[in-house]
């Protein structure tokens, strides 16, 4: 029998004449005696029901399946259009599809080629993941993701829409429950914030909630990665984050964790710009990631924090976003890390320089602005003579 007959007998005849290898029953353990299901009796039936489900949802279930619209809001198990069920079993049948078997007893067909997105959650394509499926131990790997499937109208099972649905219903607790921050890679920014993409799922930052300086480039942002916590839901944007929310509630005491003392390996992921007085844009630094405990931290390292190379490429706008760096954590400032690439026991003497030099190049700057505008300073020594020469 081949894989494409063998899901025909599933599908048709599925749990009564082939029990499920990896098929969990403890879920049936109070209403399974070894032979037979014993019917639960506790719950009134319309005449001719039987119940077997001993499980403390079954009556709510009982009624939502009669029409009760007062019954509580449970998840069947059973395929439904509206919900999805547990993945317990994934099975390659061909290069296109994959069996895929869930607690409810149920089996569905998964087309391959419309996965994509689903795959490169993994960080893989459509072979790869035929490969990890096929693989005992990265099955098994897959299956304790607690993976869902959700069905289409056509019987059709989806990896990605399952993924989705497991995802909503947990943004939605986290909105009444904060208890979880998550990495979103910031998309594009536009009039009122910023659009995120968070595992998956499209959310919105407004600028509000984004823990942004106001004169802070948006554009700088673009590209990167930043931890947020869900904060609402909008039926027109969908789910809204808060970086502000992050910063408040999960960071300062993770932070506090964090060694100070030796150096990590960094990820530059952006330059930091405003808008400069003197026209064009003032770069002021670099951001920076860096992983610790399974968990990436953002900072800053300002540009009087620069070692010579750094600051020469950071001055040249030769910093190159993506490139690793090692660093210190010069400080924590309440929920913001700042760092440096300059050793602890030359920091203090280079920063000096580093101050002097951007001094400089302020003067230099406010000098040709105010020659191009025809702009006259007078100093205050010299505008002390001329208060005095005209109080005679």
């Amino acid at each position: 029998m081949n894989k494409r007959q063998k899901y025909n007998m599933i599908n048709s005849v599925y749990a009564h004449v082939t029990p499920l290898k990896d098929f969990d029953w403890s879920v049936y353990e109070n209403g399974f005696n070894g032979s037979n299901l014993v019917e639960n009796k506790s719950i009134k039936t319309k005449k001719g029901d039987k119940i077997y489900c001993h499980e403390k949802y079954a009556t709510s279930v009982y009624k939502k399946l009669n029409g009760d619209k007062n019954s509580e809001n449970v998840e069947i198990k059973d395929f439904s259009l509206n919900g999805a069920s547990k993945v317990v079993a994934m099975e390659i049948l061909n290069n296109d599809e994959m069996l895929v078997s869930t607690a409810g007893g149920n089996a569905t067909v998964v087309n391959l080629n419309k996965e994509n997105k689903f795959f490169e959650l993994y960080g893989g394509d459509k072979n790869s993941f035929i490969h990890w499926i096929n693989n005992p131990d990265t099955n098994k790997q897959f299956i304790d993701m607690d993976l869902m499937v959700k069905v289409n109208k056509n019987g059709k099972g989806s990896m990605i829409d399952g993924h989705t649905y497991k995802l909503y219903k947990e943004y939605q607790e986290q909105i009444e429950k904060p208890t979880k921050a998550y990495y979103g890679k910031v998309n594009a920014c536009h009039r009122g914030g910023f659009t995120l993409e968070l595992q998956g799922v499209r959310a919105f930052m407004p600028y509000s909630l984004s823990g942004i300086e106001r004169d802070t480039d948006p554009e700088t942002i673009v590209g990167t990665t930043l931890e947020v916590m869900i904060d609402s839901f909008s039926k027109k944007s969908g789910f809204i984050v808060s970086r502000k929310k992050y910063l408040r509630f999960i960071l300062p005491a993770q932070l506090a964790k964090l060694d100070t003392t030796n150096p990590w390996n960094g990820t530059i992921t952006g330059v930091g710009a405003k808008d400069s007085p003197y026209g064009g844009k003032k770069y002021f630094g670099i951001f920076i990631e860096i992983e610790a405990d399974g968990n990436k931290y953002t900072g800053l390292m300002h540009k009087t924090l620069m070692s010579d190379k750094t600051y020469a490429d950071f001055k040249a706008l030769e910093t190159q976003v993506g490139s690793p760096i090692s660093v210190w954590i010069h400080e924590v400032v309440g929920d913001r890390i700042v760092f440096s690439d300059i050793e602890p026991e030359n920091r203090e003497e280079i920063s000096k320089i580093r101050e002097a030099q951007e001094e400089e190049e302020k003067k230099k700057l406010e000098l040709k602005y105010n020659k191009e505008h025809g702009i006259h300073k007078v100093s205050e020594e010299k505008l002390d003579q001329l208060v005095n020469h005209f109080n005679g």
